[in-house]
């Protein structure tokens, strides 16, 4: 994960097979860039145009876990949770989060839940909205930063270990 400013190492590429078919799961480091540009385009609520919505993001998969980390120059979070999958979507439920810096304390919590449509071709994984369900046990879809394709990298910045 993206240590906010903490060390660099180097990290492989998505060990997941990819294909066309929505049976494929994500698996491995993807990373993204989001702009404040990208996130007003998205049509955001006036509480949701912070800076812990956009900047540097990267999503680590593995098994039925997600973790990611957010980083720019005025914010840094990250949180993990449980990846719940189903056909073409994936619903992810906050199991914790945090920040060492989030000016709005626009950060995930335990508890929240957000689901997505994905796609992969070849190492790179495409989120966009799950469509609309409801139900007592969940109440929508949860609100997100904007996801545009995120590619499996290369190179990452991770925290220093020991």
């Amino acid at each position: 994960m993206a240590g906010c400013s903490e060390g660099t190492g180097k990290v492989s590429k998505s060990s997941q097979t990819a294909s066309k078919s929505a049976t494929v799961r994500p698996g491995g480091v993807y990373t993204v860039t989001t702009t404040h540009a990208d996130l007003l385009a998205a049509g955001p609520d006036p509480h949701e145009d912070v800076p812990e919505n956009y900047g540097k993001w990267v999503y680590v998969f593995r098994g039925d876990r997600l973790a990611y980390s957010q980083e720019n120059k005025d914010a840094c979070t990250w949180a993990y949770g449980k990846v719940t999958f189903s056909g073409p979507t994936f619903s992810w439920a906050i199991i914790e989060g945090g920040y060492p810096k989030a000016p709005h304390k626009g950060y995930n919590k335990p508890g929240e839940f957000f689901s997505f449509a994905f796609s992969m071709r070849g190492d790179t994984l495409k989120l966009s909205p799950a469509p609309p369900r409801r139900s007592s046990s969940n109440p929508g879809t949860g609100s997100a930063p904007p996801l545009p394709t995120i590619t499996s990298a290369a190179t990452a910045r991770h925290p220093r270990s020991g």
